[in-house]
């Protein structure tokens, strides 16, 4: 993965994901993107998702783990592989 997919995949994830989480983290994600701090924006997710106990599909959370991967970030791509997957894959 490079850069140019790293800000293609967040991007993607996180218009997916957002609408799952509370408003306070919606707007520091959105905050973290004006500023094109995309890894921000992820482990911002990361721990919303963590946080609220958010079900995830398989799909989602394999996605995150790529993600997590790429930005090197060994404890968050621990907490994306701990997060419930939803029945039916949410």
């Amino acid at each position: 993965m490079d850069f140019t997919d790293f800000m293609n995949d967040a991007e993607e994830i996180l218009n997916r994901l957002k609408p799952r989480t509370p408003r306070n983290t919606i707007s520091t994600i959105d905050s973290a993107l004006a500023g094109g701090e995309f890894s921000i924006a992820i482990k911002e997710l990361v721990f919303s998702l963590t946080k609220n106990q958010i079900a995830v599909a398989a799909a989602e959370r394999d996605a995150l783990i790529r993600l997590t991967e790429y930005l090197e970030e060994n404890r968050l791509t621990e907490m994306v592989r701990a997060l419930d997957l939803g029945p039916g894959g949410v």
